[in-house]
């Protein structure tokens, strides 16, 4: 299969793209993230589809059973391994190849996870259904993807091609659950985030920089006494969900546990 992204991936984006911190915004969705990590991936067998430079896994490789880091940009894998200083943690394996054709083997992760990857994989149902291959019944997937009617679909298609940033693969609400239904899973969890485009808007979009959010970052990466944060509460509205970008689901896989 071709993918353009890959050579974006392998000559355009370094390990600084993918460093966790940043504002408090930033800081709210990592924490989300990290919260699902700790609830589905505890004491288990884990795959990071997508792991770059594994600032995802390796904080939390003591709680994982064993794990796996995916990514089809062996520059990124290198430098994940060498943030160790040595050999890899004896649980830890690294595996360059495409999400779409996982070199993997049937039923043996507990727990996948992909955090804005699917974003830029063109033909992301191929990925969906390698993961309702390698998850064992029972286990769980937390799967982040880019909604096609969302105002973030025009920001990232101007940005990549006045910039060569990735291109946007973002896909159809009812394509999301048509194709996790082909796979095996059911559907646990539904979040929905970022109705407003969140990051720079590019000089040709000037029209919608007044639905920008950047100014409200602060106060969207608030957490509500629920545990939620603001962006959650408003982009999950039912107004405001349907054209929300980032839509994170948590899914089940179908069939009786080994």
């Amino acid at each position: 299969m071709t993918d353009g992204n890959k050579e974006i991936y392998d000559t355009r984006y370094g390990a600084a793209t993918f460093q966790l911190g940043g504002d408090s915004y930033s800081r709210a969705m990592q924490a989300v993230r990290f919260e699902l990590l700790e609830r589905y991936g505890r004491g288990r067998d884990v795959l990071d589809v997508g792991c770059a430079t594994g600032d995802y896994l390796k904080p939390c490789l003591e709680a994982f059973r064993s794990a796996v880091g995916l990514d089809y940009t062996q520059r990124f894998l290198d430098e994940f391994a060498a943030s160790f200083g040595g050999a890899l943690p004896p649980n830890l394996r690294l595996v360059c190849a495409d999400a779409r054709e996982m070199p993997i083997a049937d039923r043996s992760v507990d727990f996948a996870f992909s955090f804005a990857t699917l974003y830029s994989i063109p033909q992301g149902e191929r990925v969906v259904a390698e993961l309702g291959r390698v998850v064992r019944p029972g286990g769980h997937v937390a799967l982040e993807f880019g909604n096609l009617k969302s105002l973030n679909t025009l920001v990232a298609g101007a940005w990549h091609r006045a910039e060569s940033w990735a291109e946007p693969h973002h896909v159809k609400l009812a394509d999301i659950r048509r194709h996790l239904d082909a796979a095996g899973f059911a559907v646990v969890d539904w979040r929905a985030f970022q109705v407003l485009p969140l990051y720079a808007v590019p000089r040709r979009l000037f029209w919608l920089r007044p639905l920008s959010g950047r100014p409200l970052r602060g106060l969207l990466g608030r957490r509500l006494a629920a545990g939620r944060m603001v962006d959650e509460v408003v982009s999950g509205s039912a107004l405001l969900r349907p054209f929300a970008f980032r839509h994170l689901v948590v899914a089940r896989r179908l069939g009786e546990a080994c």
